[in-house]
């Protein structure tokens, strides 16, 4: 839908388009999702980008100069020290720049947009849609936000509807009450409905479409188990006998957890053991690299670099953190639900599947009851 509205925005008025996103790796999707468009449209009419790396760009193209405290710079070679300053980094360029509202006053604003479409707006603060409208888009301009606030993994603030809280100004907020993800014989459907009124039903609004159905159908893979992050051969063992079993192609499938670390030591086993020998790719550095000594220093840019590099239709299995692959679908889903996950995490999770999901469950996770009510439980290795 936002592909579409984008290139319907610029035959309408023929100037530029802004899309944003939250995360890095939506970037090159969006733009294979605008290719599939079936119209004549100039591609530098377009800009595709996530949030901080517009800013960082506008605030370079403004010429205002980006400057990091001495304390706040570190080059050493101590892991745990590194990720603390950058913490605190991070932290002060949000206040001074990036949700700073006043950053760009007395600026020249060297590019304005006839349109700006932001994806995933339940991930953004309300300062950075202020920022955005007042800023880069044109007088007459129009703004449109695309987002489902039971995603909400970062705990933004909400309205008194319980809808993503932006700014005055947008108007009410349009449903979607056609599911362009599933079909209407898909068995995740059910399973995304019914988690939503077992565990987000106090906090959201919840979804409305009829083509939801209360039981499960046999179409596809769906099952559940619990699995020990001390163990994670096992969990490999698992992942590859499904799709063996199955006939999934490598491509279909997606496996997604919110801890990388689990996710790191996995796809080092699935690549190492003798046992598989799988090629994957990554959203986030390998475990070999994040334990090279000079990993410390460039981990934000390995980091990026990764997510950027990150492709639906690599032909190979792919391992990401549920933070990086909202926005994203894939035919089958691994899930891994660790203690502590919050809701919103787990839904984000489960709605990443088109038609089948296996989830994985730690022990002491309290949605464990809640699989095994719903789902039949693996068997074997």
């Amino acid at each position: 839908m936002l592909a579409g509205r984008a290139v319907n925005a610029h035959k309408r008025h023929g100037g530029r388009v802004l899309v944003l996103t939250f995360n890095i790796t939506l970037g090159s999707y969006i733009h294979d999702k605008i290719s599939s468009v079936r119209e004549d449209f100039p591609w530098s009419a377009f800009d595709i980008n996530n949030y901080h790396r517009f800013i960082t760009i506008a605030l370079n193209n403004s010429g205002i100069d980006v400057a990091i405290p001495e304390h706040l710079q570190y080059d050493g070679k101590d892991p745990a020290k590194a990720r603390r300053i950058a913490t605190e980094r991070d932290h002060y360029l949000e206040a001074t720049y990036y949700s700073n509202q006043h950053v760009f006053e007395g600026e020249e604003i060297k590019t304005v947009y006839d349109t700006i479409l932001i994806d995933e707006i339940q991930d953004y603060k309300p300062e950075w849609i202020k920022i955005i409208r007042s800023n880069f888009l044109a007088e007459d301009g129009e703004m449109l936000l695309f987002g489902d606030e039971k995603q909400n993994i970062y705990k933004r603030a909400l309205d008194g509807e319980r809808r993503s809280k932006v700014v005055e100004g947008f108007g009410s907020w349009v449903k979607l009450t056609k599911s362009y993800r599933y079909t209407l014989q898909s068995p995740i459907i059910p399973l995304v409905d019914s988690f939503q009124r077992s565990f987000l039903l106090q906090d959201y609004e919840l979804d409305s479409d009829e083509s939801f159905q209360m039981s499960l159908t046999s179409i596809g893979v769906q099952a559940y188990t619990t699995f020990d992050r001390q163990n994670l051969a096992e969990l490999a063992a698992h992942i590859i006998r499904i799709a063996k079993e199955n006939s999934i192609h490598p491509n279909d499938i997606s496996i997604i957890s919110s801890q990388e670390i689990v996710l790191r030591e996995l796809d080092h086993v699935l690549r190492t053991s003798e046992e598989h020998k799988e090629r994957t790719l990554c959203a986030f550095p390998s475990l070999e690299v994040s334990e090279h000594p000079k990993y410390s220093k460039k981990y934000q840019e390995i980091s990026a670099s990764k997510k950027k590099g990150f492709n639906l239709n690599s032909g190979v299995m792919k391992l990401s953190s549920i933070h990086s692959f909202k926005g994203f679908e894939s035919p089958l889903i691994f899930l891994l639900v660790n203690n502590g996950d919050s809701a919103e995490m787990v839904f984000t999770g489960l709605t990443r599947a088109k038609e089948n999901v296996v989830i994985f469950v730690e022990n002491e996770s309290r949605y464990l009851d809640f699989f095994a009510n719903h789902l039949s439980r693996l068997q074997g290795k």
